[in-house]
């Protein structure tokens, strides 16, 4: 939902927090034999003018 905010900087940031949580929940769950499938909507984030959206990727 932040992303409908307008301010990409949060769009960028909150996408980089979910990576880093999902990764703990992944790397925890095989250290313990568990499989893990994730299923998500599209990232994107506005970019600061109404109508354009702008796709973010977090780096790998």
């Amino acid at each position: 939902m932040v992303g409908h905010t307008g301010v990409f900087e949060a769009a960028i940031t909150a996408a980089q927090t979910v990576d880093k949580c999902l990764q703990q929940v992944i790397e925890t769950g095989l250290a313990n034999g568990y499989s893990t499938i994730v299923i998500a909507d599209q990232q994107l984030g506005r970019n600061g003018q109404p109508g354009r959206l702008a796709q973010y990727r977090t780096p790998r």
